[in-house]
Parts: structure tokens; C-alpha cells; sequence
């Protein structure tokens, strides 16, 4: 299972240690989950040269 995945699982409860001080983050809030959906949405962006 990716890390990723991992993320996802219900229940899970994802802390944020960007910033001061460390909070409780959804896992849409995750750059993990930003970069993974603008890519889905956005692909040609990605791969045009």
C-alpha cells in the first residue's frame, strides 16, 4: 500500500507540521492529495513538452 493510500483510510487523523503550530489537517488539505487531483485534472499540463 502506497503512502498515499494510507492518507485516505477512513479514521485516519493527519497532522500538518508545515507550520507553527502543528494542526489536524483534512486529507484534501494534504499536497499529497493537491498534486495527485491538479495532475488528474491538468495532465497535458504535465506532459507537454
Amino acid at each position: 500500500m502506497k503512502e498515499g493510500a494510507l492518507l485516505a483510510l477512513p479514521g485516519v487523523v493527519i497532522y500538518s507540521f508545515d507550520n507553527i503550530p502543528v494542526r489536524q489537517v483534512e486529507y484534501e488539505e494534504t499536497d499529497y492529495y493537491q498534486i495527485y487531483k491538479d495532475f488528474i485534472n491538468n495532465r497535458n499540463r504535465y506532459l507537454d513538452d
